[in-house]
């Protein structure tokens, strides 16, 4: 599986949010959202801007870096940010 999909099923898992609701919440079937964490497919750029919204993370964050950091979910007065173990903290976008 590739790292990326690591990350956005580790992201959802910890937000504790189901495949279905995801899916509900963004527009996607809770099978797309199954095919994203395990690889076989990718979703449409629209998508991608949903789910990253969603999530609290920016798009490159969740789709495109290649590492999977580590990452502890902390919350700030100013919403929920995402520090990886690189100490490189992404905001969430509202």
């Amino acid at each position: 599986m590739d790292t990326r999909n690591l990350r956005f099923m580790d992201l959802r898992q910890e937000l504790k949010i189901t495949q279905k609701d995801l899916g509900n919440e963004v527009g996607l079937s809770q099978s797309m959202i199954a095919h994203i964490e395990s690889g076989t497919k990718e979703p449409k750029g629209i998508y991608k801007l949903r789910l990253a919204k969603r999530m609290g993370v920016s798009v490159e964050w969740l789709f495109y870096e290649q590492l999977h950091d580590d990452f502890e979910l902390t919350t700030t007065q100013g919403g929920q940010v995402f520090a990886s173990t690189n100490r490189r903290e992404l905001p969430a976008y509202a």
